[in-house]
C-alpha cells in the first residue's frame, strides 16, 4: 500500500489552496460560474433536481422542458451520482462552487498519488498535479459539470487498475470498481468509455512486457479489467438502463455525418504548424 506522510498531506493540502486560489473570483466575491451550458443546462438541472429530491421525488420526468420529457434517463443529469445527492442539500449556487472545487481537487488528489504510485519524488508528484489539474482539457469542462464529474476519477482509477494489474489482484480490482461506478455516474459515457479503452491499452502494455507468458499476462489483465468494468455497470444499471432505452429516441441513435463529428477536432495539419 501507499504510505503518505506528514508532507504528502501538506501537499494535498496545498494543492486545495492553489485551486480555491485560482477560483478565487467564484469563491470569496459573490459571483458564480454562469455562461453556456452551465447557464443552458446544467444548473436548471441542479435546480430542478434539487426541488424534486426536497419533496422526496425521483426527477423521472420534467416537465418544463418542451411538452416534458425524461429527466433521470439523461444521462448528464447525474441524478443518481453520490456527490451530487449530497450536494443537493445546500443552495444550487454555492452547491455548483463546491462541486467544482471539491472536483478539482478529486482530480489533483488523484493525479499526485498516482505519481507517487509511479515511483515519481513528492515534487514530481506535485508538479503532475498542478500541470493536470489547471491543463486546458480541465479547465475549459468548468462548463460542463457531467464532463468534469467524469474526468476527475481516471486518476485513481489508473491507480488502482494499475495496483491490481502488478500485484495480479481481484480483491483491488473489486475496489476499483467504485471509481468506475463514480466516473458513470456522475454523467459521461465518453469518458467512461475513453478510461476503460485506456485502460485495456495499459493492461495490453504490461503483458507485452512480460519476457514470456505473454498471452496468459493479457488475459489475467483483461479478466482484471473486465471484474471492475462489469461491476461498475451492473451497479449503475439504475443510471444505465434508463439511458439505454431514452437514447433510442435521440437524434443522434442513427449516428452523425463526418463534418458533425469532426467539428472540434484538431485540423492534423495544425500538428506541424
Amino acid at each position: 500500500m501507499l504510505q503518505l506522510k506528514k508532507s504528502d498531506y501538506k501537499n494535498l493540502g496545498f494543492l486545495l489552496l492553489l485551486i480555491i486560489a485560482f477560483f478565487w473570483q467564484m469563491v470569496f466575491p459573490d459571483r458564480i460560474v454562469y455562461f453556456r451550458d452551465m447557464m443552458l443546462q446544467f444548473y436548471p438541472w441542479f435546480s430542478f433536481m434539487k426541488d424534486s429530491l426536497s419533496r422526496g421525488e425521483i426527477p423521472l420526468w420534467n416537465q418544463f422542458s418542451a411538452c416534458g420529457m425524461p429527466f433521470a434517463a439523461n444521462h448528464q443529469t447525474a441524478v443518481f451520482y453520490p456527490i451530487k445527492i449530497i450536494l443537493c442539500a445546500f443552495p444550487v449556487t454555492l452547491a455548483v462552487k463546491i462541486f467544482i472545487i471539491l472536483h478539482f481537487w478529486i482530480a489533483a488528489a488523484g493525479i499526485y498519488l498516482l505519481g507517487k504510485d509511479l515511483g515519481m519524488t513528492r515534487k514530481g508528484a506535485f508538479a503532475s498535479a498542478v500541470i493536470f489539474t489547471f491543463g486546458g482539457y480541465m479547465v475549459t469542462r468548468v462548463e460542463f459539470m457531467s464532463v468534469l464529474g467524469s474526468a476527475v476519477w481516471l486518476p485513481w482509477i489508473f491507480l488502482f487498475y494499475r495496483r491490481a494489474v502488478l500485484n495480479n489482484s481481484y480483491k483491488t480490482a473489486l475496489f476499483t470498481s467504485i471509481f468506475f461506478t463514480l466516473q458513470f455516474l456522475a454523467g459521461n459515457a465518453q469518458v467512461y468509455f475513453y478510461t476503460a479503452c485506456t485502460m485495456l491499452g495499459f493492461a495490453v502494455f504490461t503483458a507485452v512486457q512480460q519476457k514470456k507468458h505473454r498471452l496468459s499476462a493479457l488475459y489475467q489483465n483483461t479478466a482484471l479489467l473486465f471484474v471492475p468494468v462489469f461491476l461498475s455497470l451492473a451497479i449503475s444499471a439504475i443510471q444505465l438502463l434508463p439511458f439505454l432505452e431514452y437514447v433510442k429516441y435521440s437524434p443522434r441513435e442513427s449516428g452523425i455525418y463526418y463534418g458533425v463529428a469532426s467539428a472540434w477536432s484538431l485540423p492534423p495539419l495544425h500538428l506541424v504548424k
